[in-house]
């Protein structure tokens, strides 16, 4: 048991405030324990110089610690005049995470801040600004599909860290400071919400770690990463969201084919041509040109018309009968 009562792979008490700050397009403040972040997510109205026509957004993150959200006071780092290796590094961190979830070539010439301020340490700021951090830039962009900017959210997934490490020979989950600052070896694990890995940052602080013992301490993170996952998809209501919008896209696609077959039978129709039917209940063709009808007359004997061949027509009657002869002749006309 540790010294917080929790067990070696229990989470401390995790929220996510959403809209927390009044100003930003997207806000939350992520607490783990008594690690408290403020992550406010902006529009700005240019990208960097080196993205300029590639048809595609920039997300980065700012980090930074207030003087008191430790035990004593720090300098602020805008009066030392330069930031520290440790939240350069930071900070890059939590942007590549964030770039990760979410398709660039989606947002063209967009280009979002997410700034993360500690307000409470107390071990794991940075898991708790990526956490968080996601969920700032999701609202942001919500945000932005409402008033048109965008047609759709182009989330790929969500993301959020969590830190796993061996303390006291015994592997735990979700350090604090006390833990964090005695742990034998220390790890940060960014993982998204389909279980994919983005990044792992791991020290052996006093004796190095096997496979064996990196395999338990992604075991614990993956554990962990899921809690938060579907507490990010709660709060932010993505599964409603997402279900929403699977319905309007079959709907939408059922339209699609609906029109589709409509214009499929009419184009059929025109190229289908008319059975029209002269006044004897006989099929025409509507070629436009006349056909060649046998015409069958029934006539008598002094009727028949004979041809001599020369174009000359003689009418004879055959004397050695004396009744008159029905006979029928075919005439094309």
């Amino acid at each position: 048991m540790r010294a917080t009562k929790r067990l070696n792979n229990e989470m401390r008490k995790v929220t996510l405030e959403v809209n927390a700050c009044k100003y930003g397009e997207g806000s939350c403040l992520a607490c783990f324990g008594d690690t408290k972040v403020m992550c406010v997510a902006s529009l700005e109205d240019k990208l960097p110089m080196w993205l300029k026509g590639a048809k595609q957004g920039w997300i980065s993150a700012e980090y930074g610690m207030l003087p008191r959200s430790t035990e004593e006071r720090m300098e602020r780092e805008a009066a030392r005049g330069f930031q520290t290796g440790r939240t350069q590094e930071i900070q890059r961190l939590i942007g590549r995470c964030l770039r990760a979830c979410v398709d660039l070539k989606k947002i063209p010439d967009i280009a979002i801040k997410v700034d993360c301020d500690v307000i409470q340490a107390d071990g794991g700021t940075r898991t708790a600004a990526i956490t968080g951090g996601f969920c700032a830039l999701y609202l942001a962009l919500a945000r932005m599909e409402r008033a048109g900017i965008l047609k759709k959210i182009p989330l790929i997934s969500t993301i959020s860290a969590v830190s796993a490490g061996f303390y006291e020979g015994r592997p735990i989950l979700d350090l604090d400071y006390m833990e964090d600052s005695n742990a034998e070896t220390d790890a940060n694990f960014c993982i998204t919400g389909d279980g994919r890995i983005v990044e792992i940052q791991g020290t052996a602080e006093r004796m190095p770690f096997t496979r064996e013992e990196l395999d338990r301490l992604l075991d614990l993170a993956f554990k962990g990463t899921e809690e938060l996952a579907r507490l990010q998809r709660r709060v932010l209501k993505i599964n409603r969201k997402e279900r929403e919008d699977e319905r309007e896209a079959e709907a939408a696609a059922q339209r699609a084919a609906e029109r589709a077959a409509e214009r499929e039978a009419q184009a059929a129709a025109l190229l289908t041509p008319a059975t029209a039917f002269d006044d004897m209940g006989r099929e025409e063709t509507g070629d436009g040109e006349d056909d060649d009808v046998l015409e069958v007359e029934e006539i008598t004997e002094e009727e028949v018309i004979l041809d001599d061949g020369e174009g000359n027509e003689n009418d004879e009657k055959d004397e050695s009968d004396e009744k008159p002869s029905r006979t029928l002749t075919l005439r094309r006309t």
